[in-house]
């Protein structure tokens, strides 16, 4: 009976261990469970924080704009922006603030370093950009850009957003990509007995096409006189491009070469060889009357950045693919790698004093995005740099597909304050009135300055 009664006992005891054990773990496993669950509602807290917060945020932010950047009649299209971006920040509000077009850069600059600076505004790429970025008061936005992944959904942009001498550096958000080509009256075209198989691809091509249309009666080209729509220094442009290369191309605006060099001399065989095809009043014409001259049929063509759809369409009721269409500047080295030539070029830039203002970041990234890039697209008739935009002008969806691609770059990088007196020269020796070292000897007088400069 004691053998039984100690047996039960130790029974008993290894039952109670056994349970105690089990309760303990048991604990012990709750709690683990417990505090996994606080940690899980604590990511969804912050989660949810981090989210509303974005979109809760609250602020002021300083907009400027040029009228002609980016609408010519007006600010509707970036109200139409600020618009759609207070809807989705309804706690930041936007002061739109335009400004006067007229010596945009000294503009800018006063505005820029002023006791209420902008946080934000429009401005261009190119020259104006990089006068502008030496200021010191433009911000570096290239983190930004690298959060927001742009290079990305818009792989054209960072050429137009960067300078050699800053590197990576990004100065401006591009938006739009506005690129040159022939825009061509098609009825002149069919009048001539041309097709679309006739497209030039190369520089023989061109010249032959513009001696059919010569020969059918209307001449095959036209431009402006003077600095308007870049008429005379974009050809001198395209031609340097396709003749000499980038590299060289872009070292004349910062006086790396000078025009004696022999590559000048090249481009300007080939610009001598339009001399025939010109319309014989181009030393004379205004923008305007030029472009008349190719919607009435007069000319045939005229070389044009991609605005030129909106002014066709819209001033002169002609309808792309049946009236006017496009191509791109022809071949002339096909040992020179091909790039592409844009026009300066609509953005927005970001103040050093709206790097830190978070809601002035935020109005940044909202312009990078597709819907405000759409917007801008259905907007301006123009093509942007987003590669997800879709056009419903199938003129400008071509013309983006013909650009896309290549690398672009910008137009010569000349002194604002010189490229009016340069245009005059280049004006005379395109139309033969002087000689190519005339002109070289001229511009060499004209850039004196720029050259001694760098001497020192």
């Amino acid at each position: 009976m004691k053998k039984v009664f100690i047996w039960l006992l130790a029974s008993i005891l290894c039952i109670s261990m056994i349970v105690s054990f089990s309760l303990v773990g048991c604990k012990e496993e709750a709690a683990v469970e417990a505090v996994e669950e606080e940690v899980e509602e604590e990511a969804v807290e912050e989660e949810v924080e981090e989210e509303v917060s974005v979109y809760d945020m609250e602020g002021e932010i300083k907009c400027t704009m040029y009228p002609g950047a980016p609408m010519q009649d007006g600010r509707e299209l970036m109200e139409w922006e600020i618009e759609a971006f207070e809807k989705l920040y309804p706690n930041i509000k936007v002061n739109l603030v335009p400004l006067s077009p007229e010596d945009p850069v000294t503009v800018m600059h006063l505005e820029l370093e002023s006791s209420d600076s902008p946080d934000i505004g429009t401005y261009w790429t190119g020259t104006y950009l990089e006068t502008t970025k030496d200021t010191g008061y433009l911000a570096d936005i290239n983190d930004i850009w690298q959060e927001i992944n742009f290079d990305e959904v818009a792989p054209s942009a960072a050429s137009l957003a960067q300078f050699d001498s800053t590197g990576n550096a990004k100065w401006i958000l591009p938006i739009e990509i506005g690129g040159f080509g022939f825009w061509y009256n098609m009825h002149v075209w069919e009048d001539a007995g041309l097709t679309e198989e006739d497209i030039p691809r190369t520089w023989d091509d061109l010249l032959n096409v513009a001696q059919t249309i010569l020969d059918s009666g209307a001449y095959p080209f036209v431009r402006s006189t003077g600095t308007v729509g870049y008429t005379v220094g974009i050809w001198l442009d395209m031609i340097m491009e396709r003749t000499a290369g980038r590299d060289i191309r872009r070292s004349f605006g910062p006086g790396e070469i000078t025009f004696e060099d022999p590559a000048w001399a090249k481009a300007d065989s080939y610009w001598m060889q339009l001399l025939p095809y010109w319309h014989p009043d181009v030393a004379t014409l205004t923008y305007d009357e030029a472009l008349m001259s190719v919607v009435t049929g007069e000319s045939a063509m005229m070389l044009l950045g991609s605005w030129a759809p909106g002014t066709f369409e819209t001033q002169y009721e002609m309808v792309a693919g049946q009236d006017y269409s496009f191509f791109s500047f022809p071949i002339i080295d096909p040992d020179i790698p091909r790039g592409e030539i844009v026009t300066p070029s609509n953005g927005i830039i970001l103040s050093t004093k709206g790097l830190v203002n978070p809601a002035a970041v935020e109005l940044l990234k909202y312009f990078s995005s597709k819907d405000a890039q759409q917007m801008w697209a259905d907007a301006r008739s123009m093509t942007v740099v987003h590669k997800d935009v879709t056009y419903t002008a199938k003129i400008l969806e071509t013309f983006s597909k013909e650009m896309g691609g290549w690398p672009v770059d910008r137009t010569f990088g000349f002194d604002a304050t010189i490229y009016p007196d340069l245009s005059d020269i280049w004006e005379l020796r395109l139309l033969d009135r002087i000689t190519l070292e005339e002109s070289i000897d001229q511009m060499m007088e004209l850039y004196k300055p720029v050259y001694e400069s760098l001497e020192e």
